[in-house]
């Protein structure tokens, strides 16, 4: 007998483009300390365009979402917020559309990110 095997239904791909009408990004701690914010539009969208490289992969690991020690966090017009995305050292982690899920990225993606925005890695030492 042939199984068939199926897909697991934690396993999603990440919306990115739920985040396109992003008009503010703020970077905070854990603990929402605000590292840093910007409303320009061409560093959100360079932001969208590097987490749009791993669309795939998204899951729920069997431990729970590893909690990233940096998150980006999407505002719309007048704060409205649309989800965020944990920038771990070796993951990234998003919560959106009312769930979390995270996936395996390398060390590179963090430091792409604080790049983008001009900020120091604050566990650099």
């Amino acid at each position: 007998m042939i199984r068939l095997r199926r897909r697991r239904p934690d396993i999603r791909p990440l919306d990115v483009a739920a985040f396109a009408d992003a008009t503010s990004v703020t970077l905070t701690t854990s603990l929402n300390q605000i590292l840093h914010s910007t409303d320009d539009g061409r560093t959100i969208e360079a932001l969208l365009e590097l987490i749009g490289r791993y669309p795939d992969g998204w899951s729920v690991p069997r431990n729970g979402v590893p909690i990233a020690e940096l998150r980006l966090n999407f505002y719309g017009a007048v704060g409205q917020p649309l989800g965020n995305v944990g920038i771990g050292r070796t993951f990234l982690s998003a919560h959106q559309s009312g769930g979390f899920r995270s996936r395996t990225v390398d060390g590179s993606v963090r430091e792409q990110t604080l790049s983008l925005l001009g900020v120091r890695d604050p566990d650099a030492s």
